[in-house]
């Protein structure tokens, strides 16, 4: 329950937002405090929607998910926000260490038992490591500090833990170290202060009821979008694949493809289906011999153009590969890819999955897919109109200079 300030009564959540929105207050000069952080406004109409923000901030209507650690765990709870959708937990080493790999050969245990435990009260998480090291080097006798912190990229992590996974956050610490100390300066590892873990709760995309197409796809007539309001939108379209409908029945009608919704394996899934699910999805159908990849309909540079995206690309080697589009919770079967991506007036008619390249016949096309499935999905895009061309403009960097100074600030 919150209370309203202004009219003096308490309200549930997720009426207080609506509450606040349309509150006629009867004075338009308040005084009156914010009931959750209690600072003081003039105006009752600030007083309001500073209320909706602050409530968001809070946390209001949203569960705890703390994660509980046991008391053995090295890892200890040092900040939460949002009702634990931001946490950090930290590691301060009993010994000194030196060596990042041996920093986290020594923690490693620690480090997948917090994930495991987040991965149980989050469907997904992001989580990001920073390491605090602190520097020493030594001139003219004189030995200067300095702490340093390095942080990696943040991880995505819906399924279990990779087995290397711990060995990808060392070689990236490691590397930044190195570029650190490749800089000059002489400074050489002290010692490895501790260990911070970021863990954010992470919304993955799902798909759920039915929704129209957009004209532009519809006209491509490469899609089917099957009519169902069960958020089994997910189910029908991989059947749409593996029993095509015959030609006296419409391939958008659902209750063609019931009949045989127990032909697939639907272990451990739920609805909406959501991105994370996939992987499972496949291992569990591995007779049907499948890999699925989603992708997206989006406003990338302008909003009068909106463009194909690769959202997940499946990394299961598999015979048939399933195209499905995800476009505001809902899921739709691509029938023809090259349809959807080509044009009546280009010569490229066979175009690569992961970075969307149209070629000219199929043969260049498996010979690119070679060497493009190393890489991380992608769209191409190039500039149009006066921006395609290059030209060279800094001509008087061709000019020989008739003095040149090195200078070092360890010389002066």
């Amino acid at each position: 329950m919150i209370f309203c300030p202004l009219c003096e009564i308490n309200y549930k959540f997720n009426q207080f937002e609506n509450h606040l929105l349309n509150c006629c207050a009867s004075k338009k000069l308040a005084y009156k405090n914010c009931s959750i952080c209690n600072k003081k406004y003039r105006y009752s109409r600030s007083l309001k929607y500073h209320m909706i923000k602050c409530a968001n901030q809070s946390g209001y209507g949203k569960f705890d998910k703390r994660i509980q650690l046991p008391d053995s765990s090295n890892l200890k709870l040092s900040k939460r926000a949002f009702k634990s959708f931001l946490q950090q937990f930290e590691i301060i080493p009993e010994r000194t260490i030196y060596d990042c790999e041996e920093f986290f050969m020594e923690y490693k245990s620690d480090i997948d038992n917090l994930i495991e435990m987040a991965l149980k009260i989050m469907s997904a998480i992001k989580i990001q490591f920073c390491l605090q090291v602190t520097f020493f080097r030594k001139f003219d006798e004189v030995s200067t500090y300095q702490i340093i912190y390095f942080c990696t990229n943040n991880v995505i992590i819906s399924n279990p833990l990779k087995s290397n996974f711990i060995y990808e956050i060392i070689s990236e610490l490691e590397n930044k170290i190195e570029d650190f100390q490749e800089r000059g300066s002489n400074w050489k590892v002290d010692s490895i202060n501790k260990l911070d873990v970021k863990i954010g709760e992470y919304n993955v995309m799902q798909g759920g009821c039915y929704i129209e197409l957009p004209r532009g796809l519809f006209n491509k007539q490469a899609i089917i979008n099957i009519k169902s309001y069960d958020n089994k939108c997910f189910i029908w379209c991989i059947l749409a694949y593996l029993y095509p409908v015959k030609k006296s029945v419409k391939p958008n009608n659902v209750k063609y493809y019931e009949k045989f919704e127990n032909r697939i394996n639907k272990k451990n899934l739920s609805y909406p289906v959501t991105l994370n699910m996939i992987s499972k999805f496949e291992k569990n159908n591995k007779k049907h011999d499948i890999r699925i990849n989603v992708y997206g309909w989006n406003t990338l540079i302008d909003k009068k153009r909106s463009y194909l995206v690769p959202n997940q690309i499946s990394k299961t080697e598999a015979k048939n590969t399933i195209n499905l589009l995800l476009i505001k919770d809902h899921f739709y079967y691509i029938k023809n890819f090259n349809r959807l991506l080509g044009s009546w007036n280009s010569n490229y008619h066979h175009f690569c999955e992961n970075c969307l390249i149209g070629f000219k016949s199929h043969s260049i096309l498996e010979k690119h897919k070679q060497r493009c499935y190393f890489f991380k999905p992608t769209l191409t895009l190039f500039p149009k109109g006066d921006k395609k061309f290059l030209y060279f403009k800094n001509f008087r960097q061709m000019v020989e200079y008739p003095f040149v100074i090195y200078s070092d600030f360890k010389c002066i």
